[in-house]
């Protein structure tokens, strides 16, 4: 990617996490259960600052524009939201803003390792079928209980597994490193976030 390129999409692309926050406060209420839950999750928004960090230069670089991303996500959204009248909680915007400073680097850094070869390609690829899936998991079944929602994750969280695996040098350890993401999500999803939030 030449220079000029790649200045644009440091410069520009994490912008595009603003227009995600911004849409998100509108589409909980655009779309009907349960693709609603896609409006309402984190593995949407961390799917974005991987789709960013991919474009990157290197995994720093990755790492920083995945945290603007996803700190733009929460500034579109909440802004969006206040703007619409609903009532903003400063803990819960603080809270969020810690989640996207803390998996905004390494899903950025994700998405530039699964351009690798070797253990760091296959860890990228795993990011994204690890996150709806232990979204599924940890939100949707253990947390919740709701069960549409939990097939619509699990479902894109299958699709993107398989894709990743099939398009893997190495499809067993990408498959090994869906598995070991996807539980340590359940984990976050299902038990961290009930303890934090």
């Amino acid at each position: 990617m030449p220079t000029g390129d790649r200045a644009w999409s440091r410069l520009t692309l994490p912008a595009v996490g603003l227009a995600l926050g911004v849409a998100t406060s509108y589409a909980q209420q655009w779309l009907a259960p349960p693709w609603a839950s896609l409006a309402n999750a984190a593995s949407p928004w961390l799917t974005l600052a991987w789709l960013v960090g991919m474009l990157q230069r290197n995994p720093a670089t990755a790492a920083v524009a995945g945290a603007l991303t996803c700190a733009a996500e929460v500034a579109g959204y909440y802004g969006a939201s206040a703007a619409r009248g609903f009532g903003v909680s400063d803990s819960y915007v603080a809270f969020w803003l810690a989640c996207a400073l803390t998996a905004g680097p390494l899903f950025g850094a994700c998405g530039r390792w699964a351009r690798e070869r070797g253990v760091a390609g296959s860890v990228g690829a795993a990011a994204i079928p690890a996150t709806f899936l232990g979204e599924a998991l940890g939100s949707y079944v253990i947390r919740l209980g709701y069960a549409g929602d939990a097939m619509v994750f699990a479902g894109i969280g299958v699709l993107t597994a398989a894709f990743a695996v099939l398009r893997a040098a190495t499809p067993l350890r990408t498959a090994t490193a869906i598995v070991v993401g996807a539980a340590g999500g359940t984990l976050v999803y299902g038990f961290a976030l009930t303890v934090l939030g």
